[in-house]
């Protein structure tokens, strides 16, 4: 990591560590890495434009995936795991269980501790569960303990409960026996993305279901109640298009967005407030888009990106967006002069030896982004990019800033009280 001169600003260089991985080629070759979601500690599970799913583990020395199956015949929009990374059948919660949810119109949930998901030559990889849908399913999502499957299918949602799902493997295939409920129409334009709250091992209501569409809104619904009039939380009006979105803060009260116009917003969902607009960080920090946040310990952080692959970590902070830090990528000549790269304490997945040099950091669209749970007392993010690669970086690294590069939100009420910052 280095301190480079700007004139706009002094600019902070997080470079990649060596545990970059460029995986099988003959695997992964000219592949977009899709989501990425932490898996155990020290892995994550991601998804690629081949419509496979994949374990990486980053505490072996290994370049290529652990686990690797074609997962759908049509892409994966989604996944997710099993809530509170239990094993709904009773197994302990070292392993979680991976949803994916694909344009195939099916949600298939996938044990890598069973043999037979990896398939033989003459049989297809074989998942725990499997849920046929009406339509497209661009979002899945797990709540109430784990035992309750929330689907997008157009402008529906349907509900699954897990433990009445037949097993795939026991030649009972589940198709709509399992369905508990369905919404109708709650959006007028496709639904982009559904989040319980409290998913995914996060604190909060996993009752509470937040539903994201194209029709700029989002409905937060209480599952617990049967009462379609009844049940509605509050809903959002982002007033454009919704890519993506969570929760974050205290109790995940909180809820940051991802507009498909490359603009960001938080809110406050019990109250409906809306705590912060950034309309122009694209202008303000020169950057071609923006990837996705994470919470970096209190810190609300944004991941935005170049075409060129260069990277950005901004904070969210409750009236401005302020620079962090830099994601820089260098060429792939072993003989260039590049800044040195911080070595990971106990994370140490690379290349091996004898490997050929590749450029170090991305050199196209990043598309997805993760901060790793790990043991480590380091704290590293993952990004995946169009590049068909993974990089790892030292995110915390990170020098002083003489000075700062801020963007001021157009709107903005966010304070501790209403959980903005975690």
């Amino acid at each position: 990591m280095q301190q480079h001169n700007s004139n706009m600003l002094h600019k902070v260089t997080v470079d990649p560590l060596p545990c970059h991985i460029k995986p099988d080629q003959k695997k992964f070759k000219n592949m977009y890495m899709y989501n990425i979601l932490n898996y155990t500690p020290g892995s994550v599970a991601l998804t690629t434009s081949d419509n496979s799913l994949s374990i990486c583990d980053f505490q072996s020395a290994c370049t290529t995936p652990s686990s690797r199956i074609v997962a759908h015949t049509k892409t994966i929009n989604d996944l997710c795991l099993s809530n509170d990374f239990s094993d709904m059948n009773g197994g302990g919660s070292e392993h979680p269980i991976v949803f994916t949810a694909s344009s195939d119109r099916t949600i298939k949930a996938w044990d890598f501790r069973c043999p037979l998901i990896q398939g033989t030559d003459a049989t297809p990889p074989a998942p725990a569960m499997q849920f046929t849908v009406s339509n497209e399913v661009q979002s899945v999502s797990l709540g109430c303990g784990g035992f309750l499957i929330a689907a997008s299918a157009g402008t529906d949602i349907c509900f699954y409960d897990s433990r009445k799902a037949a097993s795939v493997a026991s030649g009972s295939p589940n198709s709509n026996s399992s369905m508990v409920a369905k919404l109708q129409d709650c959006h007028t334009d496709m639904i982009t993305k559904l989040k319980f709250c409290g998913g995914n091992g996060k604190t909060g209501n996993n009752k509470i279901l937040a539903s994201a569409g194209e029709d700029g809104l989002i409905n937060l619904i209480d599952t617990s109640i049967s009462d379609s009039e009844s049940n509605v939380v509050s809903v959002l009006n982002i007033e454009c298009p919704i890519r993506d979105f969570d929760f974050f803060g205290d109790n995940n009260e909180g809820i940051y967005v991802m507009s498909s116009i490359e603009t960001l917003s938080c809110w406050h969902y019990p109250s409906a407030q809306r705590l912060c607009t950034y309309n122009d960080i694209r202008e303000q920090f020169k950057v071609d888009y923006l990837v996705d946040c994470f919470m970096n310990e209190d810190r609300l952080q944004l991941c935005t990106g170049g075409f060129d692959g260069t990277g950005r970590i901004l904070n969210v902070m409750p009236t401005e967006c302020e620079y962090y830090s830099t994601l820089q990528n260098h060429p792939a000549n072993p003989n260039a002069i590049v800044p040195p790269r911080p070595v990971p304490v106990s994370l140490g997945v690379g290349m091996g030896q004898g490997a050929t040099p590749t450029p170090i950091g991305h050199h196209d669209i990043i598309r997805s982004v993760c901060l790793l749970n790990s043991q480590a007392s380091t704290k590293y993010l993952i990004t995946g990019g169009e590049d068909s690669i993974m990089v790892l970086w030292d995110i915390n690294k990170q020098q002083t800033q003489s000075q700062t590069q801020k963007t001021h939100s157009s709107h903005s009420t966010m304070n501790s009280n209403k959980g903005a910052r975690g």
